[in-house]
């Protein structure tokens, strides 16, 4: 019965939590890139093959976003043909729901600080609570109102989680561990990726320049992957790159809206104000630790283990 009763208390904690797909990226102190000079990161680290969907999203909303000081909700997500999380309710008791065809999309309409209270809560553990210090105000990264205004907030060193940096988000998308070498395509090619739908995919093709209302599911474009596992990095939205150019951030890629298929040369120096929110722009997210990322998954199984377990023990009881 013991056994029952930690299963339900750790299913219970991990109710909020998102399973999210990591891919590794290894050959540490790499090169960088020669064209550009970025690329080289010294540490091994893990990248979410996909950028962050509505429905992990969603997920973290109804976990610390019953009431939203910080509107990590927008009301575009809701009204708009791309976006796909709508809300209902009160404050205090709102509640997120996903859209129509819309949960495996990449999730858009969020700032730079949504995504940085995104890795925030990964780092805490994924908990369920009001938002402050132990859900999406630290962690990872420290907010306060003075450092948000003066754009300021760097990772903390024992982040455990983390929005790519740009030598991180290269390397991921175009940077070969075995043959030492950089692609100019996030899709191990050496030209621009074609534009098209994802039935079109020859291998280096993406979800870009087609419009602003063609968002698709993340890695749609199954041929098209970066050497280390990858989608996405050349098209369908924008992704936010933890950068500080004076009082704005980067970001880097292209989008279903626009781009150039995610050539790594045109693919630098790009800044927006951390606090703008647009529909062609989301993000993804790496991982520093180097303990497994909990999900759902193994807790289940955990508990589906120990419900037989005991349901066995009853049974065998019951008989004597």
């Amino acid at each position: 019965m013991r056994c029952l009763v930690l299963t339900l208390l750790f299913l219970g904690s991990a109710m909020s939590a998102v399973a999210i797909d990591w891919v590794p990226v290894g050959d540490p102190g790499n090169a960088n890139y020669p064209l550009s000079n970025y690329g080289g990161v010294a540490y091994s680290f893990e990248i979410a093959r996909l950028e962050v969907s509505n429905a992990e999203y969603a997920g973290f909303l109804n976990a610390v976003a019953e009431t939203d000081p910080n509107d990590l909700w927008n009301s575009n997500m809701g009204t708009s043909a791309v976006g796909g999380i709508e809300r209902e309710g009160l404050p205090g008791s709102y509640v997120y729901t996903l859209r129509l065809n819309m949960a495996n999309k990449p999730v858009n309409f969020v700032t730079f600080w949504d995504a940085v209270r995104f890795v925030n809560w990964l780092h805490n553990d994924s908990p369920i609570g009001n938002q402050d210090s132990t859900t999406t105000e630290d962690g990872a990264y420290t907010l306060t109102a003075q450092a948000i205004a003066d754009n300021s907030v760097t990772r903390n060193e024992d982040a455990r989680f983390g929005v790519p940096t740009r030598n991180e988000w290269i390397k991921a998308g175009y940077y070969d561990g075995d043959t030492k070498s950089y692609y100019f395509s996030p899709a191990q090619s050496q030209s621009v990726m074609n534009t098209g739908a994802p039935v079109d995919d020859d291998g280096n093709t993406c979800n870009c320049n087609r419009g602003f209302s063609v968002v698709e599911e993340g890695g749609a474009y199954a041929l098209s992957v970066s050497p280390w596992g990858t989608y996405d990095q050349g098209g369908n939205v924008e992704e936010w790159i933890d950068l500080i150019i004076f009082t704005d951030r980067e970001w880097l890629g292209s989008s279903f809206g626009g781009g150039e298929g995610g050539a790594i040369v045109t693919s630098i120096s790009r800044r927006l104000n951390p606090g703008f929110e647009l529909l062609n722009l989301g993000f993804r997210v790496v991982n520093l630790s180097a303990a497994p990322v909990p999900t759902l998954l193994p807790t289940a199984v955990f508990g589906l283990i120990c419900v037989v377990l005991v349901t066995g023990l009853v049974a065998a009881k019951s008989t004597e």
